[in-house]
């Protein structure tokens, strides 16, 4: 559907209650509805606060139209407590009528307006209409993605934000058998392939290298596609505390993050207008009967309601010891290559001078990439520390 008809299809009810949340979005203050066509709402310029009507009209406004009455009307509301009166309409306002309704402090937001202001101030609104989903998913992509693990290294906010802003594609490789030649192959994988499957995965790698941002990634490219899917997929990531503070019950997590959002008090409600995705990191820190009690119950839930599940474990050796996991496929995080330490570096110095090349030149020739296990976490310490001692 493209904007003029989302913007047209909306009832006259879906409309004020769509523009009550724009003028918030614009920064307008105690919004209040007078009646079932009239809202005002406050909006201060620093030294003074105005007051505005907004009316909302239902009929047509282009063509043939009688406007005395309209007229009539709007002097009618229009009281000197008011800075300016709009007129709104999700329709097409045509010149004629805004020329012949000619009233000073008077101004009209029609259906072209009303696209231009959405584009600038609320750009979610294009998305799919499920209000709920759209606060959760605007919660995953906010504040969960402010919080990696660059919190360890305990830097200053400016870097902080400055380093979980580069994002590198990482080197997946998945190894399967070949039936016909009898031995493993290598097979590269993206994150395109783990969100267009439908079964459980796990994503192994040594520390750093970037699971628990793979993991999130996995669920921010899901809410993207949320758009164009009859069953919307909601993710829900949990770490290591938030198990550890449910008492390693998972469902209690999920069904306390989605109640934020949603009216649930078993994750079955819920299922019946959605799918869900548990995405679980560093199960590593666990013992292995509590590994065991979290992988039964995920492969549980996999089993009897289709409820995908992604873990995230350093070690390889974990998923092939458990025998639950025997048929779940396990995909590695490889550490960077000089192609990926290179556009990390050049994202982190962009446009200061040629300090990454720099970088990258004091990298090879003290032959720190062969000494150093390169991954995002530690490619992180390095530029931070090059950065803050001038080094040249």
């Amino acid at each position: 559907m493209d904007k003029i008809n989302k913007i047209e299809s909306l009832t006259f009810e879906e409309v004020r209650e769509f523009f009550s949340k724009l003028l918030v979005k614009l920064d307008y203050q105690n919004v209040e509805i007078i009646n079932s066509t009239q809202m005002t709402a406050i909006r201060s310029n620093g030294l003074m606060s105005e007051s505005y009507l907004f009316m909302f009209y239902k009929g047509k406004l282009s063509g043939n139209v009688e406007t005395e009455s309209l007229v009539k009307l709007i002097k009618e509301i229009f009281t000197h407590r008011y800075s300016k009166v709009f007129i709104i309409s999700n329709k097409y306002i045509s010149t004629g009528i805004r020329d012949k309704v000619d009233i000073n402090n008077v101004e009209w937001i029609g259906r072209e307006e009303l696209i231009s202001l959405v584009d600038a101030k609320y750009s979610e609104f294009w998305r799919h209409g499920d209000s709920n989903l759209i606060e959760y998913e605007k919660f995953y992509l906010t504040e969960l993605l402010e919080d990696s693990d660059l919190k360890t290294l305990r830097i200053f906010s400016d870097k902080y934000k400055k380093l979980n802003d580069i994002y590198i594609d990482p080197k997946i490789e998945f190894y399967d058998q070949d039936t016909t030649k009898k031995k493993f192959v290598k097979i590269k994988k993206t994150l395109n392939d783990i969100v267009s499957e439908q079964d459980p995965l796990i994503i192994t790698g040594e520390a750093g290298m970037g699971k628990s941002t793979l993991l999130k990634k996995i669920g921010e490219k899901l809410i993207l596609e949320n758009d164009n899917i009859d069953t919307r997929i909601i993710p829900v990531y949990i770490s290591t505390l938030e198990l550890f503070e449910a008492g390693l019950n998972v469902e209690k997590v999920v069904i306390e993050k989605i109640s934020l959002f949603f009216k649930i008090d078993k994750i079955d409600d819920f299922l019946e207008n959605y799918k869900l995705l548990i995405l679980i990191d560093s199960i590593d820190e666990f013992e292995d009967s509590q590994k065991e009690s979290i992988i039964n119950y995920l492969k549980d839930i996999n089993e009897k309601k289709k409820v995908r599940y992604i873990i995230a474990s350093r070690s390889k050796e974990f998923t092939i010891g458990n025998t639950s996991l025997n048929e779940v496929k396990s995909y590695n995080i490889s550490r960077f290559d000089n192609k990926q330490i290179a556009h990390f570096v050049q994202k982190f110095f962009l446009n200061e001078g040629g300090r990454a090349e720099k970088l990258l030149d004091a990298l090879k020739d003290n032959r720190i990439i062969d000494k150093l296990p390169i991954s995002p976490l530690t490619l992180s310490l390095i530029t931070i520390l090059y950065e803050e001692n001038n080094l040249e």
